[in-house]
């Protein structure tokens, strides 16, 4: 055997020698953030951390960027955050001006223009979210009993007041008629919850999806029942029974 043929047959002996024991070839050391210039150079390379596991990495590097899926977002500079964009209509909180009561549970709103400082901004159509009170306006259905006493007390509690739409996450922010939807806090007082512990608005789940103060509301609800409160007195709790 030739000096080079012993030679190979040691290698190939080593090799295999160092598969049976699972020794492997020292990986390359993780590169960091700091050796990319903007996130799409990290992002396409992908050798760094992606500590959230949403795909992106070294968000805290300037674009340009790329999302998840590959594709540029452009930008020059900036976070590089490709979260979706605040959905139509979403919210937390709105500063409006209770400008109109249409009935017990459906109001009309300015929303306040923080450029002007004044209630002039958009004007909003308001369901308050989590009562319901008897009809008074709905075509082809008679006044119901409690209704203009409903009307009234909203009137007393909100009109022409300052007020904060609360949303609820539970909840849809929109419904199908294009109304925000929301709670309607005046001063510290949720005013659907004062309707109902009045007795002239009802306790109402949407498609049997509970928001969030439906406790809250049902307590109120059985105290003005106890107390033969507003609809509980004049109609025996039958919020939708004719006038």
């Amino acid at each position: 055997m030739t000096a080079r043929a012993s030679w190979v047959v040691a290698l190939v002996g080593a090799l295999a020698l160092a598969f049976a024991l699972g020794i492997t070839a020292p990986r390359a050391a993780a590169a960091t953030c700091s050796d990319y210039p903007n996130q799409a150079t990290a992002q396409r390379a992908a050798d760094t951390r992606d500590a959230d596991g949403d795909g992106i990495y070294c968000e805290s590097l300037p674009c340009p960027c790329l999302k998840p899926a590959g594709g540029s977002s452009g930008g020059s500079s900036g976070s590089g955050s490709t979260k979706p964009k605040t959905k139509p209509g979403k919210y937390t909180r709105k500063s409006v001006k209770i400008t109109k009561v249409v009935d017990g549970d459906t109001l009309k709103a300015r929303a306040h223009n923080k450029k002007t400082r004044k209630y002039n901004g958009k004007t909003l159509t308001v369901r308050v979210i989590g009562i319901d009170t008897p009809e008074s306006r709905k075509p082809g259905v008679p006044v119901e009993c409690g209704a203009k006493e409903a009307t009234a007390y909203m009137k007393k509690l909100a009109l022409n007041k300052k007020a904060i739409l609360v949303a609820d996450p539970t909840q849809d922010y929109i419904d199908k008629y294009k109304r925000t939807l929301g709670y309607v806090v005046v001063g510290k007082r949720d005013v659907g919850r004062a309707l109902v512990g009045a007795g002239w608005a009802d306790v109402y789940v949407y498609g049997g999806k509970a928001f969030k103060r439906v406790k809250a509301y049902r307590a109120s609800k059985a105290a003005a029942s106890r107390a033969n409160k507003g609809v509980f007195g004049a109609c025996a709790g039958d919020f939708h029974s004719e006038q």
